[in-house]
């Protein structure tokens, strides 16, 4: 019966993860607790004139020279064909990372969700290792701001998330278990899961139909690995007011966030 109820429970937070994508999956407190609001710098109280203050500060704090990757130290490229058809590289000291061009919100996905899981104080959950590099070596970083109209309905409007498309990201790529309710159930991981669906907002963990293990995530060492940190992973619910008749796009020097 412990067991029913358990799987019963993980469904739930599966079923609150069905609709991938910045969508309403409960009531929740309105207060400024780290939430998934931390993973723009944008506020309700951000007036237009703070805007390009706020975000270069921001950037100036998320992209750190520990999370560059030197493209210099790629030795090779394959592709693993296939559906997904991954960009894998290996770099100089072995390690491989998955490579992604399509700018920066994976980084940013993945450093709000680093941050949101030590907040919180999960042991079992971590998020998979990704770094960013510049597109570029010289010239301006073009930054604007993309309001997620998917997630303007039942009275909650827009969140303002960064984009760039000045950047790569890559995601650390190696062999790892796939996971299934019974290995959550083993690893006591229900209430992390519940936390990672309800409070730092990341839904997208489907249950595959032809298979009996959950999406985005691995394991390796006792260790739940997440990771596809795209901002359609993450939901939110929360009512956010945001004036996208002032200024959206803004141009830094690469020197503003790293030297």
């Amino acid at each position: 019966m412990l067991m029913m109820r358990k799987k019963i429970l993980m469904l739930a937070v599966l079923a609150c993860s069905a609709n991938s994508g910045f969508a309403m999956y409960g009531a929740r407190k309105e207060t400024e607790e780290f939430d998934i609001r931390t993973i723009t710098p944008i506020k309700k109280d951000t007036l237009p004139e703070q805007r390009r203050q706020a975000i270069q500060s921001f950037l100036k704090e998320v992209l750190k020279p520990e999370y560059a990757l030197d493209k210099a130290n790629i030795l090779s490229r394959e592709k693993t064909g296939g559906k997904e058809n991954l960009t894998i590289c290996t770099l100089t000291d072995g390690s491989k990372w998955v490579e992604n061009p399509g700018g920066i919100e994976r980084y940013l996905g993945y450093s709000y969700l680093k941050k949101a899981i030590e907040h919180h104080g999960l042991k079992i959950l971590e998020a998979l290792e990704t770094r960013f590099a510049y597109k570029k070596s010289n010239g301006g970083i073009f930054i604007w701001i993309q309001p997620y109209k998917k997630i303007a309905f039942n009275g909650f409007s827009e969140l303002p998330l960064l984009q760039s498309e000045d950047f790569y990201t890559y995601t650390r790529y190696g062999e790892g278990e796939k996971v299934t309710h019974d290995v959550i159930q083993a690893l006591n991981a229900m209430e992390e899961f519940e936390t990672l669906s309800t409070e730092i907002g990341f839904t997208d963990l489907r249950e595959r139909d032809t298979e009996n293990y959950i999406n985005n995530i691995i394991m390796r060492d006792g260790k739940i690995y997440i990771y596809d940190t795209e901002y359609r992973s993450f939901s939110n619910s929360h009512s956010f007011y945001f004036d996208k008749n002032t200024e959206m796009e803004f141009t830094f020097q690469k020197s503003t966030f790293f030297e």
